[in-house]
């Protein structure tokens, strides 16, 4: 018992006395070689401390797509792939191009009355409709890229046959191997057929189509131009219907307003029982000069009576007439500005009603002649369309860029692969395998 409780602490005093048990052998990492990678390096770092035989999975990965399989089948076969069909099938493309500018004629000046009236209306009759503006030559190059013009150029030269002639080769012919043969998707490859783009600066419309025939593609063309001439006429026609239609509107307003001017001046004249007060207020102030003009010649008399013979009784007489004629004088201008019963008021009730008549009548005047004149620049053509150059008959096909478009696929693919392959290996480092 004793010299079990001395043992333990003698091999505290005395280590020497301790069992020696070997150390524990562990594996050694296999040292890099020349053209080990450093995850390599912590895999088998990794598999010496836990035992785990990572090397041998690693033998059996030969498909990683960060190496040669990956390359191969992300890089080599999509660039082989578009070497053979852009060398040996795609067919060729012919490009048709067109260049045209919406015009309008120029706006006329206008003042006075008619331009009033013109504002009033909406457009100015005399200048007419002007579509040859920034918005309407932008619409031009919508419409032309729209499911309309593929519908009337389809009527006019069958876009289902001249997509699918037998020049063409199987992916690039309509309606292909992938597609279906309806409108949404003939308007699709409608629109890859063509290219449509407005110049802000210059005002010009440029059109590209393709198609396997030379013809085919300025068939195309003319049918596209050909139908947005016939919209630029349905936008002018539509524009000179409504210059005309509000030119009525107006005369029928300007009329309306002189008839109602002529009633009101009508009811006055019966009520006040006077044709024109102006006319009777003439005759009024016509009597007053003369009553005025009379009664100053007897007062001269009267002075030079007086200064002759101031007993004379012809004073008297003089006295009575000059007294008679301011009474007539006061009475005459009583009617003129009197307190009741006087024209004032009625000359500028007069006044009013004859001023609105006159104006209505202007107005109807100057709408007339503003009827007149966009009558005139209805019967012409406002806004038309301009060819500057097309739709041209190619030579040569353009289309497609064979060579650009296997560098391309080999651009694309080599991208694709380069970043596929720095995710793989980021993600073995970070999971250390």
């Amino acid at each position: 018992m004793r010299d079990a409780l001395r043992r333990p602490r003698l091999l505290r005093l005395l280590p020497s006395l301790r069992p020696q048990t070997p150390p524990a052998t562990r594996p050694t990492a296999i040292a890099p070689g020349n053209f080990t990678p450093l995850t390599e390096v912590r895999r088998f770092a990794r598999a010496a401390e836990d035992g785990y035989d990572h090397a041998a999975l690693r033998t059996k990965r030969w498909f990683d797509l960060d190496r040669r399989f990956g390359f191969a089948l992300l890089v080599l076969v999509p660039t082989l792939a578009a070497s053979v069909y852009y060398g040996l099938i795609a067919a060729d493309r012919f490009v048709s191009q067109s260049q045209f500018v919406l015009r309008s004629a120029g706006a006329a000046d206008t003042s006075g009355i008619s331009a009033m009236i013109a504002s009033q209306a909406g457009a100015l009759a005399s200048g007419g409709l002007s579509v040859g503006g920034d918005r309407d030559a932008q619409a031009i190059a919508t419409y032309i890229g729209s499911h309309d013009a593929m519908a009337a150029a389809d009527r006019a030269v069958d876009l289902r046959q001249v997509f699918a002639r037998p020049e063409s080769d199987f992916i690039a012919r309509y309606p292909g191997p992938v597609r279906h043969d309806t409108n949404y998707a003939l308007f699709r490859y409608y629109e890859h057929m063509t290219s449509i783009s407005y110049d802000s600066a210059t005002g010009v419309i440029k059109l590209s189509t393709e198609a396997f025939r030379p013809e085919d593609a300025k068939a195309i063309s003319e049918a596209l131009i050909g139908s947005a001439e016939e919209l630029v006429n349905r936008m002018d026609l539509r524009g000179r219907q409504d210059a005309m239609r509000a030119a009525r509107e107006q005369v029928d307003s300007a009329r309306r307003q002189v008839v109602l001017a002529q009633e009101k001046l009508t009811e006055f004249r019966l009520r006040e029982r006077m044709v024109d007060p102006i006319k009777m207020s003439a005759v009024v102030i016509e009597s007053i000069a003369q009553l005025v003009s009379q009664s100053v010649g007897l007062k001269a008399q009267l002075s030079d009576l007086l200064k002759n013979a101031p007993s004379n009784q012809q004073a008297a007489v003089l006295r009575n007439q000059i007294a008679s004629l301011d009474e007539q004088i006061a009475a005459e201008q009583r009617k003129l500005a009197g307190p009741a019963g006087s024209l004032s008021p009625t000359l500028a009730e007069y006044a009013q009603l004859n001023l609105q008549s006159e104006f209505a009548n202007r107005i109807y005047t100057g709408s007339m002649d503003q009827l007149e004149a966009t009558r005139a620049e209805a019967a012409r053509q406002r806004a038309f369309i301009e060819r500057i150059s097309g739709p041209t008959l190619a030579d040569y096909s353009t289309q497609p860029t064979r060579a650009l478009m296997v560098l391309l696929v080999l651009a694309v693919s080599l991208s694709v692969w380069i970043i596929l392959r720095v995710v793989i290996r980021d993600s073995r480092m970070h999971h250390g395998r």
